[in-house]
């Protein structure tokens, strides 16, 4: 064990980044160099191909990458927001609570950090991990969420090597209000006529045994040709940045899921939201402010949301009365 802490404190050493984080700073700044020495670090990493992935009981891969970038944002957060008042959910922080399976436990635990602090941080620290770990892909990220009293105050999905405009990076960044792409404001274009007509990612993850309620993507499917399933159990991309691109319009519009962990959906919904489209559960109610009483626990013992939307307003409408 102490070998093992020897190894991961020099690979650290070697490959972390270390934060632009000063008191005099915006919250909001202080979060994006956070992020942003998380997607430095995972460049890193990868850079040298020093991967070390393992697949973990629900069958996803944690690499050296996801544990470093884990150690820097604990030994940052609390240098951000203060600790009395802070939680932290993430993937890797919740694997030593989801390893007791036991159900209770673990939604009592994600329901009192949402709860009981006025800071609660939601973080993915190394979303799409098979397509990372192949060297090839570059469909990954690293994403956050801060939650000010269950309302979001800022989120951050930093992609150093995924292309949206030409700049060969995707830095999404919302905050109360308005959302930026690689720091230039992401102007709404509701005429285009990609937000009328529907293309529809169903998210499929088999794996959580989370299925959509009363056949609800067979209506979907039926209802609008535009319409596909994906499965990331399968395809080796980052399904935050798969939500939060709908914006832009590039091959879809609008993204639905039967049920996803806080950390892989609600960096996303939030972009989405900001950018003035809507990010509902199934049943219409709205995301935000985040409800924990919304969280449930699925067969492999992971805290998720139901089912939500991401769409443009006019294909929201058409959704939720197909849903209804």
């Amino acid at each position: 064990m102490l070998k093992r802490k020897i190894i991961f404190s020099a690979l650290k050493d070697r490959f972390g980044v270390r934060p632009d984080i000063n008191s005099l700073y915006t919250l909001e700044y202080n979060v994006f160099s956070l992020v942003k020495a998380a997607a430095d670090t995972m460049l890193n990493v990868r850079k040298n191909r020093h991967f070390l992935a393992q697949t973990k009981d629900d069958k996803t891969i944690v690499t050296i990458a996801d544990l470093i970038i884990e150690s820097i944002v604990n030994d940052w957060i609390y240098k951000i927001t203060p600790e009395k008042n802070t939680g932290i959910i993430s993937e890797e922080g919740f694997d030593h609570i989801i390893k007791q399976k036991n159900s209770e436990i673990i939604l009592e635990t994600t329901r009192k950090i949402l709860n009981k602090n006025k800071y609660s941080w939601i973080i993915d620290n190394l979303d799409g991990t098979r397509g990372y770990s192949s060297g090839v892909e570059t469909s990954f990220c690293t994403a956050t969420l801060l939650l000010e009293n269950l309302q979001p105050r800022c989120a951050v999905i930093n992609a150093p090597v995924y292309d949206l405009d030409g700049t060969r990076q995707t830095i999404l960044e919302a905050n109360k209000e308005e959302v930026f792409l690689n720091k230039k404001p992401v102007k709404q274009q509701r005429s285009n006529i990609y937000t009328k007509k529907a293309s529809i990612i169903l998210h499929k993850e088999l794996s959580r045994n989370v299925q959509y309620p009363d056949n609800f993507d067979k209506k979907i499917k039926r209802k609008f040709s535009g319409a596909f399933y994906e499965d990331y159990q399968k395809r080796p991309r980052s399904a935050i940045i798969r939500a939060a691109e709908i914006i832009f319009g590039n091959s879809f519009n609008t993204y639905i899921t039967p049920g996803d962990h806080l950390w892989d959906i609600l960096p996303a919904a939030f972009i989405v939201k900001q950018f003035g489209w809507k990010a509902t559960y199934l049943d219409g109610s709205e995301v935000f402010p985040l409800d924990p009483k919304k969280i449930f626990i699925d067969n492999l013992y992971n805290p998720l949301l139901p089912g939500i939307i991401l769409a443009p307003p006019e294909i929201h409408k058409e959704i939720l009365n197909l849903s209804n």
